[in-house]
């Protein structure tokens, strides 16, 4: 009988752990997944086509993304605490992203902010 209550209350601690850590995890794994895709997208390499929908649709998604990460950052405050122990930091590069939404013109004046979402999501190695 000892041993049916153990095990109730083992699957009773396993779920809440995954609910309260694994999915926030798996969320922000998501998210960083979403941003590479974006900078990749519409940051990286040279010669991006400039025309006013091409422009619209990257601040829209950008703006979007960015506001994702910051919001993840604020509403799981204590995972984003642990995940910047690891060094990174979804209210920074959220941040980041919605910033570099708003910087359509040369690339000069959008690199600060996209180093900082790159930094943020330990991206370097793969975009720099």
């Amino acid at each position: 009988m000892v041993s049916f209550f153990l095990g109730v209350l083992g699957g009773i601690v396993s779920w809440f752990a995954t609910t309260a850590v694994g999915q926030p995890i798996l969320t922000f794994m998501s998210l960083r997944s979403r941003a590479t895709k974006l900078l990749v997208l519409y940051e990286h390499g040279e010669g991006q086509p400039q025309l006013h929908s091409w422009l619209v649709e990257r601040e829209k998604f950008l703006r979007d993304c960015g506001a994702d990460l910051f919001s993840f950052g604020m509403a799981f405050e204590s995972i984003s605490r642990q995940l910047e122990r690891f060094g990174y930091s979804p209210i920074t590069a959220g941040m980041a992203m919605m910033e570099l939404a708003q910087k359509s013109s040369s690339r000069e004046l959008r690199l600060p902010p996209y180093s900082r979402a790159i930094d943020a999501l330990k991206l370097t190695s793969v975009l720099m």
